[in-house]
């Protein structure tokens, strides 16, 4: 078997276009109801065989830690420490190493799971590289011990996520929605934002489910009348927690729902991305540059980013 010397996966952004949360479990996660989608905003990674695992970073996030603090090199010791036996090269399992070099497109710390387009990416690469052979279930066993956005990051697509999330149905649509992605220079934490949800009584028995939204992507609507419905149930649980901490996303969200009632923005909706502080817009495909560059003109300090979906997930590139 010819050994290969390089390869190349890429990976989605992703936005969630419902996220519905319950109170919190026995184990500390909060259990979820959200639907996915993938982004045509992706990070690459390039995996060369070489004698230890290294990484580094172009484009964005160019000062983002490469050590093991990275999903990147947790993603290639998980996979060399597990099923390294398994290599297809000749090649003892210890020895395993390569040079990953991730190109980034996807906002960092933006909620767009980033970093977990990343680690995917570099499960599909190195699974490639090293002749590993795996399943899909093996790679989504992985993907979910990373994190809880990885498997979906695999997966692509549309999906509807349960459990902390990494638990997935693939759902399906013909449908292109478009997105203008508010990107805030100023981070939000994810842990903080959970707890501020919990301090606000927000999380009380199960966990809401997220029907209205997969409903309408199932739906028999078309075109604007589709996305202007899916904009009418978009629903985030932990906007409440976000805005709380933080009293420019209000501003800012606030500001833009008046401008789409007002009739004024030539968009659908607005929703908190995730956890924030990231906002997105949903609009027309065909009208996202000019909302863009409104946006642009409205908060000077964020960053417009355009981007639709859905899109297919991790996979390789030839």
């Amino acid at each position: 078997m010819s050994m290969v010397r390089s390869v190349r996966a890429s990976a989605p952004g992703k936005v969630n276009i419902a996220l519905r949360v319950g109170g919190v479990r026995s184990d500390g996660f909060h259990p979820l109801d959200t639907i996915f989608e993938a982004l045509d905003l992706r990070d690459d990674v390039e995996a060369r065989l070489a004698d230890e695992l290294s990484m580094s970073i172009r484009g964005l996030g160019e000062d983002l830690p490469v050590d093991e603090s990275n999903l990147v090199i947790r993603a290639a010791q998980l996979l060399k420490e597990r099923y390294g036996s398994r290599t297809g090269l000749d090649i003892a399992p210890e020895d395993l190493g390569a040079q990953l070099t991730v190109t980034k497109r996807i906002p960092v710390a933006g909620g767009m799971a980033g970093g977990s387009a990343d680690a995917a990416a570099t499960l599909v690469a190195l699974n490639e590289l090293w002749m590993l052979g795996l399943s899909g279930a093996e790679l989504h066993e992985c993907a979910a011990e990373l994190g809880s956005d990885v498997p979906f990051s695999l997966l692509g697509g549309l999906a509807r996520g349960t459990s902390r999330g990494e638990e997935l149905q693939s759902l399906s649509s013909n449908q292109t929605h478009g997105w203008v992605m508010l990107i805030n220079p100023h981070g939000l934490s994810t842990p903080a934002v959970f707890r501020e949800f919990d301090a606000l009584g927000l999380g009380h028995g199960q966990v809401p489910d997220t029907a209205a939204v997969t409903d309408v992507l199932a739906g028999p609507t078309t075109g604007s009348e589709h996305r202007a419905l899916l904009g009418s149930v978009l629903a985030n649980d932990l906007e409440e927690p976000a805005r709380s901490l933080r009293s420019d996303v209000a501003t800012i969200i606030d500001t833009i729902r008046a401008h789409i009632a007002a009739g004024v923005l030539g968009a659908h909706a607005v929703m908190l991305s995730g956890s924030g502080p990231t906002i997105a817009v949903l609009a027309e495909p065909t009208n996202l540059d000019s909302l863009s560059g409104r946006l642009g003109k409205l908060f000077p300090e964020l960053t417009p980013v355009v981007a639709t979906g859905p899109v297919r997930g991790t996979h390789l590139v030839r």
